[in-house]
């Protein structure tokens, strides 16, 4: 795992995800949110869609309907095309 994060360090998007990911399946979930919002950052598609499904978990959560009790959709500020 120490190359791993090395990589990751290094900006490496692949190993950010698998980070993520490690992190994960031990339940260190604050560490695997950071790493994925990173990866995810640096433009890495799985990145991208692992940590929409992660803020979908997280607003369906009743901890996040009482921060704010808005349906998730009415959450999102939507821009037009350009």
């Amino acid at each position: 795992m120490a190359l791993m994060e090395k990589a990751a360090g290094q900006g490496h998007a692949w190993a950010m995800h698998e980070l993520a990911r490690r992190y994960g399946t031990m339940n260190e979930d604050e560490q695997g949110l950071a790493w994925i919002t990173k990866a995810a950052e640096a433009g890495l598609p799985g990145s991208m869609f692992s940590l929409g499904r992660a803020c979908r978990i997280l607003l369906a959560t009743s901890s996040a309907r009482t921060l704010d009790p808005r349906p998730p959709v009415s959450r999102v500020k939507w821009h037009p095309a350009t």
